[in-house]
């Protein structure tokens, strides 16, 4: 039996803890140590190092926790590996015996899903508010197909964070803004009281990476973002309130976004209520061939193949009947939203921000369906005036016989989230793209999500 099924890297000043996660069959593990706690020693010593080896080649490891389920059995320095005494082990055989009953109940850790009958990605992936494309990656899936007992790792929904002298749950709870009875109930606290180098688990946060910027102090960026200090300083472990230009910092986003769980459909609604993962990247990009003011090449030239295809029959289109067209940006990844968000809130602030741009992960252009459209006649820019040019008018009323969709109307606001942009299209196929048209809603209304 292969005793470990996973592992998270917790990063250290120096170095990394390694959790790994043991094979969830506690009594078919308890079983096997009662009857021969010696050989299972060497396996569990061999199978560490042997992990480690294969897995985490070149890592500075300091330490290592082995967990069942949510149970800590050991915690060892990696040094000790080699030479780990029977005592210890012993301690590991007690607890596994103490703790078999409620282990038993608890089978999947919060990374490690058994996938039951009748289960297929899809519900899943709603389940645990992530990606059907996400389990595919992380689980080195070629198709859909899943198969009843299969042990699938599921992204994290936790992080783990180690007590601090000084700490206090009401603290922790502030920095995570999340309740303290929210925070027992993660980690099955019966009281308030916690230890220095308790590792307990709160909610996995989105973040924005932050590169400082002469002038920059930590009261300027809480406030552009909506943040304490405080909670700055916890996530970036800072002691104090100096930071240094070029130094990276993550900010925490606290919006509960619902992940979109098929990001490949042409109809994935992203919004800013449903975000794309950091991982997500459509597998088929390519460059349509249509006018661009620039000759250079850059990614935002990118589009889904698909889509593509599509738009170059708009832009023939247009091009018969006198409309001169060019695209101007196509697929952003999250880094690069990440980047123009970031670069937008320290100019405005993240509420006017996100008025005009999207958040990472919430940007349509992440999915390789939409571009951005303009033309000289308003020098090639991005304005809401492009509406009122003939080019403007012309895309509207077009659009959709090549699958497109003006993507954020007029006087759509409360429904999409976004200020009116005539220049933003989105491919959706001709099908929904006329049934929305003729209709005068928003992808919102089509879906019923609004």
């Amino acid at each position: 039996m292969d005793l470990i099924v996973t592992h998270k890297l917790i990063k250290e000043q120096e170095g990394y803890t390694v959790i790994l996660y043991l094979d969830n069959q506690l009594t078919e593990f308890a079983t096997e140590f009662n009857k021969k706690p010696e050989n299972k020693k060497i396996d569990l010593n061999t199978s560490v190092r042997n992990y480690i080896k294969e897995k985490l080649p070149g890592l500075k490891i300091n330490t290592v926790n082995i967990m069942i389920g949510s149970i800590l059995i050991a915690s060892i320095p990696l040094a000790s590996l080699g030479k780990t005494d029977l005592n210890q082990h012993q301690n590991i055989k007690e607890k596994l015996q103490t703790n078999v009953i409620q282990s038993q109940i608890n089978t999947n850790t919060p990374n490690i899903y058994t996938v039951k009958y009748g289960d297929t990605l899809y519900k899943i992936a709603k389940k645990f508010n992530t990606s059907i494309y996400d389990l595919k990656t992380i689980n080195d899936l070629d198709s859909d197909i899943i198969y009843t007992g299969q042990h699938l790792t599921i992204p994290a929904q936790y992080d783990i964070y180690s007590v601090e002298p000084g700490d206090t749950l009401f603290e922790i709870a502030a920095v995570y803004n999340v309740s303290v009875e929210k925070l027992k109930s993660i980690n099955k606290l019966n009281r308030n009281i916690i230890y220095v180098g308790q590792n307990l688990y709160v909610p996995k946060l989105l973040y924005y990476r932050y590169t400082v910027k002469t002038g920059d102090t930590l009261y300027i960026i809480a406030k552009q973002f909506d943040v304490t200090i405080e909670q700055i300083k916890t996530i970036n472990k800072l002691s104090g309130n100096i930071i240094y230009k070029g130094q990276t910092l993550r900010i925490p986003d606290f919006d509960k976004d619902t992940i979109v769980i098929n990001p490949v459909s042409r109809l994935a609604l992203v919004n800013k209520n449903n975000r794309l993962t950091e991982n997500y990247a459509p597998d088929n990009l390519v460059v349509p061939n249509i006018p661009f003011p620039y000759k250079e090449y850059y990614p935002k030239k990118l589009m889904r193949e698909d889509a593509a295809y599509a738009l170059e029959q708009l832009f023939n289109k247009a091009e018969e009947d006198g409309i001169d067209l060019y695209a101007t940006s196509g697929y952003r990844s999250y880094s690069y939203q990440e980047y123009i968000f970031t670069s937008k809130v320290m100019e405005r602030g993240i509420n006017i921000a996100n008025q005009t741009s999207a958040k990472p992960g919430e940007s349509e252009h992440q999915t390789g369906l939409a571009m951005d459209v303009t033309s000289p006649s308003v020098n090639f820019r991005l304005t809401q005036s492009f509406g009122e040019t003939k080019e403007g008018k012309w895309l509207k009323a077009n659009a959709h016989k090549y699958g497109f969709i003006i993507r954020y109307p007029v006087n759509k606001e409360h429904i999409t989230g976004y200020n009116y942009e005539p220049w933003h299209i989105r491919y959706v196929g001709k099908d929904v793209a006329k049934y929305i048209a003729e209709n005068d809603i928003t992808l919102e209304e089509y879906l019923g999500e609004f």
